[in-house]
């Protein structure tokens, strides 16, 4: 499953018993395809199940293709959503309110967002939400003054 993670380009898998976590892990790191393989228990589950493996591609080529393909679903989710955004620039000008498809109102500048997406893992990876991407397109169509 592709993920991003506050280290950058990351796979993660589901939850596992730990003897399944460390044994996926140990073939992982057997392995000089893959890099930065760590195991963590994830500290909401309950349960034998409650470990899982993060790691990524030790090629940078690969982990910054990733990277594109995460931004350019953003992208495309951004686009399709765009029409049912509402976006306000703040009285001082500092940032613009975004209200998203869901209704959840964000503040949003062109290098920061508000959103969960963005806080946990688009902003250590470098790559923008999809709430920056409506702001961008927003800007460059002049529905909302240049940013």
């Amino acid at each position: 499953m592709e993920m991003l993670s506050r280290a950058g380009a990351q796979f993660r898998t589901k939850l596992l018993t730990e003897a399944h976590a460390e044994s996926f892990a140990a073939a992982l790191r057997a392995n000089a395809q893959w890099d930065g393989v760590l195991v963590y228990e994830s500290p909401r589950a309950k349960g034998e199940r409650r470990f899982y493996v993060v790691y990524h591609s030790a090629d940078p080529k690969q982990r910054a293709a990733l990277l594109q393909r995460q931004e350019d679903k953003r992208a495309a989710r951004a686009e399709s959503e765009l029409d049912q955004y509402l976006i306000v620039p703040d009285e001082g000008r500092r940032f613009f309110w975004v209200q998203s498809a869901s209704g959840e109102v964000y503040e949003v500048t062109r290098f920061d967002c508000s959103c969960p997406d963005h806080e946990y893992r688009c902003r250590e990876a470098g790559i923008r939400c999809k709430h920056q991407l409506a702001l961008e397109a927003a800007s460059l169509s002049g529905a909302v003054p240049a940013i």
